[in-house]
């Protein structure tokens, strides 16, 4: 089975997904009883401050009321009754159970009932009514404040049996939560090995093929095929650059042969109207320099400003009179031809023209002329005068220009 580009990387994006999310779903769920764990420890430390308060300092500031030790304005602006309810009413907001909520309004009522027996106290001490009576009420009191007591430590029971159910929730929790994870590590481990072979099958290797091929084709290697690619954005792909190498290999041959019946068209047509010409040239030549030659003792130089076959010619007239390297030849632009005449002295030197400087002159004028740029009205170029025994190193020369720079 061959899968595409975008499904493979769909699926390596959703095991990376996987592996991310699982665990952040296991820590919030555990936050949740580490929460709950952590309110009911906050729970047990304030329930354990309201029952000091609720038993010996309520007892005693009573005690000192009962006695007049502190003023009956004193004890309402502030007194561990009012406290106790404060903090009892913060610790119903923050609980969650039932029998949290209903433990604590056990607790608040008896807080209720405190605050009324305090305030019988209170209207005794007004009515300066026997200290007896207020002891009487102060032993009612203290069976108050110890049912609140009892109470509260009912509500710490409860707290300490929720926190130890969601500490061991919590734990519960990581060690399924570890399982789970073993088993989903594995199955991912199994899962990115599988789709990194795939990855590396359809994507990697296909993409090392087709630079291949690319390079191939750099080098002229038009016959090079990629032979496997599979069935998918890459292999079309590596399907076109094969059938684009096989047509640039039939429009290569069929231009190549093009070319080649050109040429030889261009051959045969030149063969035909130059051979002629040439040979009459050059006979031409030689009979006229010959006679001049025969004619004139005195010669001592001969120039030829012609085409190859007068300077066939020529160098044919000077030998055919036996004046070679007497009678001194100039001839003007080279050809290979001169090259006949160096041992021997049939050519003493030639004046060359510049051709590719020429060319290039006027193609920049050309140019120039284009863009509506003056032009200058004469363009010295150059010529060189080289020497019969240079002219072998100078063909040489001009020959790498003429495959170098030209070219450019």
């Amino acid at each position: 089975m061959h899968d595409s580009i975008k499904s493979l990387l769909k699926r390596e994006r959703r095991l990376q997904l996987t592996l991310v999310i699982v665990p952040i779903v296991f820590i919030i769920g555990n936050l949740f009883f580490v929460q709950s764990y952590i309110r009911s420890v906050d729970n047990i430390v304030k329930a354990n401050d309201v029952s000091e308060r609720i038993g010996t300092r309520t007892i005693d500031e009573l005690w000192l009321l009962v006695h007049q030790q502190i003023t009956i304005s004193d004890f309402k602006a502030d007194n561990n009754i009012i406290k106790v309810r404060e903090q009892l009413e913060k610790l119903k907001q923050k609980s969650k159970t039932s029998h949290e909520v209903m433990t604590l309004n056990i607790a608040l009522r008896l807080t209720t009932m405190l605050e009324k027996q305090s305030n019988e106290i209170i209207e005794n001490l007004k009515a300066e009514a026997p200290v007896a009576t207020n002891f009487e009420l102060m032993n009612s009191i203290k069976n108050t404040v110890e049912i609140t007591d009892d109470t509260i430590e009912n509500f710490i029971g409860i707290e300490i049996g929720l926190s130890k159910s969601r500490s061991d929730n919590s734990k519960r929790l990581v060690v399924v939560f570890l399982i789970f994870e073993s088993g989903l590590l594995l199955f991912n481990s199994y899962a990115i090995k599988k789709n990194n072979r795939l990855m590396v099958n359809e994507i990697e290797n296909p993409i090392n093929d087709l630079k291949k091929m690319s390079d191939a084709l750099a080098q002229n290697h038009l016959e090079y095929r990629i032979q496997n690619y599979p069935q998918n954005e890459l292999g079309k792909l590596s399907e076109s650059m094969n059938t684009m190498a096989e047509q640039l290999n039939v429009l290569m041959a069929e231009n190549a042969l093009k070319q080649y019946n050109l040429a030889q068209s261009e051959l045969r047509t030149l063969q035909s109207q130059i051979t002629p010409h040439f040979i009459y040239n050059s006979l031409d030549a030689i009979i006229s320099l010959a006679s001049y030659i025969s004619a004139n003792k005195d010669l001592v130089t001969v120039f030829s400003l012609g085409s190859e076959g007068p300077d066939v010619g020529v160098m044919g007239a000077i030998e055919s009179q036996g004046k070679a390297g007497q009678i001194l030849h100039y001839g003007f632009d080279y050809t290979d031809t001169w090259l006949k005449g160096v041992d021997d002295g049939r050519i003493t030197a030639i004046v060359d023209q510049d051709a590719y400087q020429i060319g290039y002159q006027v193609i920049e004028d050309l140019v120039k002329a284009s863009k509506g740029e003056k032009l200058d009205k004469t363009i010295p170029i150059d010529v060189k005068y080289v020497k019969a025994a240079d002219l072998k190193a100078y063909g040489v020369e001009k020959s790498k220009i003429k495959t170098t720079e030209t070219d450019k």
